[in-house]
């Protein structure tokens, strides 16, 4: 049988020539052998099978399967790709073989931009020493030349010049993997294939050497080019393999770029368009903080202990502009004005206590200062990125002092982004969220979202204001067309708001006896005929300023006045309204329309304008509508009800059910049970799309709003199903809504009797099965201590009931996350004596955490008492925390009693560390004084705070072994002296003596021996005293301004205006002198002089004038003239 044929062509269009196959052992397959190929066509290079390179056959083991081969194509013409003719010179040889093999050399990586030539790739480590040893001496080559055939020459030179080459493109290419670059993965695909066609030239060069014996002395090099040829072809697989995974970690990192950036536009967005109702937003919500520079000593003085050495930030609010602040019209005042998000016109806010101020916003500042780096467009908002940002452009009136932040913006909000991240807790809350987590976290934002306004509220704390009466920023607000509040600056303010109707609108105000607040657009205005109103009205439509209106009509008003009202307010931007009547009496001529004379009210609603609408002093407002339109679209709604009526109720319900938008009704009325059941039986039959919030204030017996009793029923969307009622009441009758099982938060107030509100709760635990809290306010005379045990017993019977507890009887107050668990509580007492004796801090549980408010230990205390107390502390585990001590002496007190005192103070320390108030009341003429001993008196010398001196100062004329016994006290800081009787040179030398706390011969008689000096008095307390005028003038000249915080003065006969004006001027000329100490270098060399310092600028200095004979007028003077100084700490009241 014969074998099988293969046919080929030289070139497309050559003549076919057919060649025979055979069967190959090795290949297992049918091969045409290379010899057979390249003696019938001498110059092939290689063979195609139409655009496919054919390659050489392979055995089991995917080696070249040797003598060379390539396997049968039955049916199909193969093409021989010739090579270069035997009589071309070796140089254009290898040229043609180069130019060949770099069809499509040029790669170019999309991020480095390397070019890379031909891959042809040969060991950096081998080569050199390789292609050396393997270099054709001139004799070989000669003989090469003469004996070999062309075409294994040229292949040889081809093959070695080629490995050469490519060993400094290999050099080149690990340069660039080092270095980070990714490499295309056709780049190794045509580098693997240049080195499969190596392998194959040097299979034919093996074959050639095999048949001509001449040549076996190359056999050796041909093996070693072989042997380099097969280590760079398993070096690249293992660089091809490092660059497989280098561009794998560079895919992961760009998309942990971009969805760390999808994440950063997600919170922006959430914050840009998260809308505020007008009473959620009471100053701007968009700011940035940027580092301080060139602070000076005395603000970082000022810092406080916790903030000394912490890095100063400076806090810039944003002017929230976008589509809304351009005029509706079109006709922009400012075509130069962009309406893009900027730094407002404000030299910025110093941030106090910054290390708690950033534990609180940081996330939230983060976000917003990567919005200003990136920049981002969403819902009609424009913030351009850092780079283009013209603020300067824009501001060119910008406030001097915020020039340096515009030229360095960049770098300070990058070095801003670097310190909050590195705050602990802060970047982790910018973490990518967890794929796993469920879609309802999505909201959250990685635990950051929008700002709540009591969290506005709460930034304001934060700020080193100056600005009195204005808004923070200098930001105006205003409200968009779709009702949302948004803050700008006077430029895109203006942009809206002609400045013409701004100053009629202040005008007109003014005429009716209103105010006007220009920055939040609110205004009261107090209307008292109907011709003013008028006036008043064609003002405020031509005004769009105005967002939030109070009118107090001083009539009863027609229902053409309203009408008059309803039009104006259609011209507005108005979406807030509030509405009075003082009048009485209806009108005549406007009688007929009585039933009906709220309607324009009613037409106000539906307008699609207004949004909140209170209607508390409107009375009678159910009972005069009669047309209720279809469609209302009120979100608020606060209404009165006079009295209980079927009418009114339905028409209560009729407006319910015609506002789907309404979220938050507010009655007020006689009975709770007026409002709530008639509302629910209507929401069983009519359900709602969104949630209801539903707030009830019962009137007293005059009508007035008695703030002690309210309830609060949300009800669920969709479903109209109560989810919670919060009640507040001061009377256990007229509603049974205790008793409903979705009653989750209950605060009785001034219950007087406990056991009917022990009676009402257990019937409350007995149906409620999610009670969340539990307030009780009692002004009952029986202690704490005695109740609380009742209250815990009732609780224990219903175990599953775990809410919050707070009991408040008296000044003492206990309160648990977990009324099951007392001991987890904590109790904060007001205790005496009596209470004591009493046997009541047994009842306190011994885990309870107790701090002691207040221990009165009064004139009639006991030995026995102390000793009682003494136990009491003995069997804490945790010593309770003392916050006042107040012992009271009079001249009948015994001594036995100051001694078992002493002993108390010195045996515990937490007596020790309160605030000791000690009360002599007439000692000195009683034997209390005369018979103690010095040691038992030195709780005033060692431990006393404050003492009272009521009557005769205890200073015996015949003694003077006690005279500087109370001077001495060494930690006192409030001395009150009241009713005392005309005092003696010698007493008032020691009143001088206590107020100086320095101790002198010109301040004490001079018999008198020295003491260690005290520390200074904060407070001074000198009533009735009988002071001379020349006394009252030492006595002013004696007080230490620095140290000082507060002098209350009550002396209708001795004190005067002078002495004012003297005290005044003794502030004035320490003001001076601490600003003087503040730019002193020798202020930090000094620790005493720093804190001083820090708490002359911290606290206030109170002068407090009662009874005297200072007149109002003097006392306006003298507070003018420290504002003139600049003196903010001195307050005279």
């Amino acid at each position: 049988m014969a074998n099988a044929t293969q046919t080929f062509r030289l070139g497309p269009d050559g003549e076919q020539v057919q060649l025979e196959a055979f069967y190959d052992c090795n290949a297992e397959q049918q091969v045409i052998y290379w010899d057979d190929i390249s003696r019938e066509f001498p110059t092939v290079h290689r063979v195609k099978n139409g655009n496919t390179r054919v390659s050489f056959a392979r055995n089991k083991q995917r080696q070249w399967c040797d003598p060379p081969c390539i396997r049968l194509y039955p049916g199909v013409v193969l093409e021989v790709v010739p090579g270069s003719h035997a009589t071309l010179d070796s140089s254009s040889l290898v040229n043609a073989s180069l130019a060949e093999a770099s069809e499509h050399d040029s790669i170019e990586d999309n991020a480095s931009r390397l070019n890379l030539e031909p891959l042809a790739i040969v060991d950096t480590v081998t080569a050199p020493s390789i292609l050396s040893s393997t270099a054709v001496s001139p004799a070989v080559k000669d003989t090469a030349l003469a004996t070999a055939a062309p075409p294994s020459y040229h292949i040889l030179q081809r093959t070695q010049l080629t490995l050469q080459k490519s060993s400094a493109q290999l050099v080149q290419y690990e340069q660039s993997t080092q270095a980070g670059q990714v490499i295309q993965a056709d780049t190794f695909k045509r580098g693997m294939q240049t080195m499969q066609d190596i392998r194959g030239d040097i299979l034919a060069l093996r074959t050639e050497v095999a048949k001509n014996d001449e040549l076996k002395e190359l056999q050796q090099t041909i093996l070693t080019l072989q042997a380099a040829a097969d280590a760079q072809t398993k070096r690249m697989e293992e660089m091809h393999q490092q660059s497989v995974e280098l561009q794998e970690r560079s895919l992961r990192m760009q998309q942990s770029a971009l969805d760390r950036l999808a994440l950063i536009q997600n919170k922006v967005a959430a914050i840009l368009t998260q809308n505020y109702e007008l009473h959620e937003y009471p100053i701007p919500r968009l700011f940035i903080v940027l580092p301080k520079e060139g602070t000076t000593r005395t603000e970082t003085l000022s810092r406080g202990v916790r903030n000394l050495f912490a890095k100063q930030f400076k806090l810039y609010f944003l002017c929230e502009c976008g589509d809304h602040t351009k005029p509706v019209d079109g006709r922009a005042q400012n075509p130069n004005l962009k309406h893009e998000i900027h730094l407002a016109r404000h030299e910025g806010y110093d941030i106090d206590r910054p290390t708690e101020f950033f534990e609180k916003y940081g996330s939230y500042i983060l976000t917003l200062l990567q919005m200003l780096k990136y920049g981002v467009t969403i819902a009609g908002v424009i913030v351009p990125p850092l780079g283009q940002l013209k603020i300067i452009d824009d501001l060119k009136d910008t406030a001097e002092g915020i020039d340096h932040v515009l030229k360095d913006i960049g770098s300070r909000v990058n070095s801003s982004i670097a310190y909050i991240e590195g705050l602990s807790g802060v970047q982790s809350q910018l973490s990518l969220p967890d794929p796993n987590a469920s879609s309802t976290d999505s909201t959250t934002l990685g635990g950051l979202g929008a700002l709540e306004g009591a969290d506005l509220r709460q930034l304001e704390s934060f700020l080193n204001s100056s600005d009195e009466g204005r808004v923070l920023g200098n930001l105006y607000r205003i409200f968009t067309l779709e009702g949302h509040v948004k803050w700008v600056c006077l430029d895109h303010y203006r942009e809206n708001y002609r400045a013409e109707a701004a100053q009629d609108l202040w005008d007109v105000v003014q005429e009716v006896g209103g105010q006007y607040n220009e920055t939040t657009g609110h205004v009261d205005t107090y209307l008292d005929s109907p011709i003013a109103a008028r006036r008043f009205y064609s003002v405020l439509g031509s005004s769009r300023s105005v967002q939030s209106l109070f009118i107090q009509f001083r009539w009863v008003p027609s229902m053409q006045d309203l009408r008059d009202l309803q039009d104006t307010i259609k011209l507005t931007n108005i979406c807030s309204l509030q509405l009075g009547s003082t009048g009485s009496g209806p009108l005549l001529p406007d009688v007929l329309n009585f039933s009906r004379r709220s309607d324009p009210i009613l037409q106000m609603m539906s307008g699609g304008k207004i949004r909140t609408c209170d209607l508390r002093y409107w009375r009678g407002f159910l009972d005069r509508i009669n047309n209720i339109p279809t469609t209302l679209s009120i979100q608020q709604l606060t209404l009165e009800l006079s009295h209980k009526s079927p009418k009114t109720i339905l028409r209560l319900i009729s407006i319910l059910q015609a506002s789907p938008l309404l979220t938050e009704l507010t009655c007020w009325c006689s009975e709770v049970d007026l409002v709530l059941d008639p509302i629910m039986a209507a929401l069983e039959n009519n359900k709602r799309t969104l949630a209801l919030k539903l707030d009830v204030y019962v009137n007293d017996v005059s009508g007035r709003v008695n703030d002690l009793s309210w309830t609060r029923v949300e009800i669920e969307a969709g479903t109209s199903r109560i989810l919670s009622i919060d009640l507040r009441v001061n009377t256990l009758e007229g509603t049974m809504l205790l008793y409903h099982p979705s009653v989750r938060n209950i605060h009785f107030m001034y219950i007087q009797k406990l056991p009917i509100l022990l009676d009402a709760l257990r019937r409350c635990l007995q149906v409620n099965t999610g009670l969340e809290s539990v307030n009780v306010s009692c002004s009952t005379t029986d202690h704490l201590c005695l109740r609380l045990p009742e209250f815990q017993g009732l609780f224990t019977k219903y175990p599953h009931q775990i809410p919050r507890f707070r009991l408040a009887i008296g000044e003492s107050v206990f309160m648990t996350s977990n009324i099951q668990d007392v001991d987890t509580g904590h109790l904060k007492l007001a205790i005496n004596n009596s209470d004591i004796a009493a046997g009541y801090l047994s009842n306190i549980p011994n885990s309870c955490t107790v701090k002691v408010r207040a221990l009165n230990l009064d004139s009639e205390t006991t030995s026995d008492n102390i000793n009682a107390l003494l136990r009491f502390l003995d069997a804490r585990p945790v010593q309770p925390r003392f916050k006042i001590l107040k012992i009271s002496l009079n001249a009948h007190s015994s001594p036995i009693i100051l001694a078992s005192i002493h002993e108390a103070l010195q045996k515990y320390r937490v007596l020790q560390d309160s605030y000791i108030r000690v009360e002599l009341n007439d000692v000195a003429s009683g034997p209390l004084f005369a018979s103690a001993h010095k040691r038992e008196w030195s709780l005033l010398q060692d431990y006393a705070n404050c003492i009272d001196l009521f009557g005769k100062l205890p200073l015996p004329p015949q003694s003077t072994s006690m005279e500087t016994l109370i001077w001495s006290c060494r930690r006192l800081k409030r001395l009150q002296l009241v009713e005392l009787h005309p005092p003696t040179e010698q007493e008032f030398w020691w009143i001088l003596a206590m107020i100086r706390r320095v101790y002198s011969c010109s301040s004490f008689p001079t018999n008198s021996k020295s003491i260690v000096e005290p520390t200074r008095l904060r407070e001074l307390v000198l009533k009735n005293c009988h002071l001379s005028h020349v006394q009252w003038r030492q006595l002013v000249d004696a007080i230490d301004i620095l140290t000082l915080g507060f002098v209350y003065i009550e002396d209708l006969e001795g004190f005067s205006g002078s002495l004012l004006t003297v005290l005044v001027d003794r502030c004035i000329s320490t003001a001076k002198e601490l600003s003087a100490l503040a730019e002193s270098s020798e202020i930090f060399q000094d620790p005493f002089a720093i804190e001083n310092l820090r708490d002359r600028e911290q606290k206030n200095f109170q002068i407090i004038l009662l009874q005297t004979s200072v007149e109002d007028a003097h006392i306006m003077k003298e507070e003018a003239r420290l504002k003139a100084h600049n003196i903010g700490w001195v307050k005279i009241k």
